[in-house]
């Protein structure tokens, strides 16, 4: 149980992270396009951002297969951390739109 309510905790931080830095870093990057930190630190966040987010999800579906009593409370917790996803590609359109 004490492993089930650690992976809920940090999935919910990832995935309220990894939204949060998104963002900024996506407003940050429509204000100053041209600045290569910016740029930087957003292919940096990508890279290490899918490495952590992918991490957490292969943990927490092999919890889901382990613990099965306890496999809905994870795939919510896993449905908080993929939802990224079409948030961030959302974000990509925008950024080719305006680009």
């Amino acid at each position: 149980m004490k492993l089930i309510k650690l992976l809920d905790k940090i999935g919910r931080y990832t995935a309220a992270i990894s939204l949060s830095l998104g963002s900024v870093l996506f407003i940050w990057t429509m204000c100053f396009p041209n600045f290569k930190l910016t740029l930087r630190l957003t292919e940096l966040f990508v890279y290490y951002g899918f490495i952590w987010n992918a991490l957490i999800v292969v943990l927490i579906i092999s919890a889901a297969i382990v613990y099965s009593r306890f496999r809905m409370r994870l795939f919510k917790v896993l449905g908080r951390i993929l939802l990224n996803i079409p948030i961030a590609i959302f974000y990509f359109i925008i950024a080719l739109i305006i680009a």
